[in-house]
């Protein structure tokens, strides 16, 4: 992995080459109006802060995106926010190099950081029906 860097967050200008590579690796990518309809409003919708990706001599060779959303916590009314990651690849070229789980490892730290920022619900306090405690860190991504 010496010569991949791992961007993030991903430039808006940057959308095409990224949305272009993660299509490819999808082996769904056909350019047409509805590529390009898809594309402005990836663009339109871009948070840079929620994309991550790998990059091999400027070229894109892994994506990977977290929307925030919030879920319910069961047995609870309490709701946490949450990433849903998605748009998660990496190229064929580029396999078992460790690219999808240095994007996650970041994309995980980042959350941690948001969280920690951000007041959170006293998790103690929160039971599942099972009546077993509900830790937030079990609700986030964790890579060693």
């Amino acid at each position: 992995m010496s010569d991949v860097e791992i961007v993030h967050p991903v430039p808006v200008d940057e959308v095409e080459g990224w949305a272009e590579t993660m299509a490819i690796t999808f082996i769904d990518y056909e350019p047409n109006d509805q590529a390009q309809r898809q594309l402005e409003g990836l663009r339109r919708d871009w948070l840079p802060d929620r994309f991550w990706g790998a990059r091999d001599g400027g070229q894109w060779v892994g994506t990977l995106g977290a929307w925030p959303r919030t879920m319910s916590v069961p047995g609870s009314d309490t709701m946490i926010s949450a990433d849903a990651l998605t748009m998660v690849t990496v190229a064929t070229t580029h396999r078992r190099r460790g690219l999808l789980t240095a994007q996650r490892t970041r994309a995980g730290r980042a959350r941690e950081q948001q969280q920690d920022a951000a007041p959170q619900p006293d998790h103690r306090s929160i039971r599942n029906s099972t009546t077993r405690s509900v830790s937030s860190r079990s609700m986030r991504i964790i890579d060693g």
